[in-house]
């Protein structure tokens, strides 16, 4: 068990070191390999400190996985919310039907995705805060387990 947790360990430093972190502090662009890199980072601490301390810290505004417009969010295969860097107040929901202004269903689409591949990248239409109009995102996923998944997302067309 110990030599497991050491791998582990092992395992976490060298993702901090192997994946370029966007730090919006210093860049002024969100890239999607940023974005990808981002979403491994969630993955290897949930299997370094298990679903509950991950799906905590994804909430947490001053943690690990809130970098300025990056955040996380998980949900199980039935598109139950489980955390949500963003909005919180979304944890139970069931978000199978949410859908962009053209009719794609977002969460069901990341799910199918995910069984299929367990991985993947998904272009739909959400409002951004900022700007307040809709505007073209992609969205990046990957399977932590079994039973659940994170992701995260980004504008494309602010770069």
């Amino acid at each position: 068990m110990r030599r497991l947790f050491t791998l582990l360990i092992i395992l976490f430093v060298s993702s901090n070191i192997a994946f370029a972190r966007y730090n919006p502090k210093y860049d002024k662009y969100i890239t999607k390999e940023d974005m990808a890199n981002f979403v491994k980072e969630g993955v290897a601490f949930a299997k370094i400190y298990g679903k509950e301390s991950a799906l905590r810290e994804y909430i947490d505004k001053k943690g690990l996985f809130n970098r300025g417009e990056l955040y996380i969010y998980a949900y199980d295969l039935n598109c139950i919310v489980l955390s949500h860097g963003a909005s919180p107040k979304l944890i139970g929901k069931d978000l199978s039907m949410l859908q962009d202004t053209n009719g794609t269903k977002i969460i069901k689409s990341m799910v199918d995705k995910i069984k299929k591949d367990g991985k993947g990248w998904l272009r739909f239409y959400w409002f951004h805060p900022k700007t307040k109009m809709i505007t073209p995102k992609l969205g990046y996923f990957e399977i932590v387990e079994d039973d659940w998944w994170i992701g995260s997302g980004i504008y494309t067309n602010t770069q």
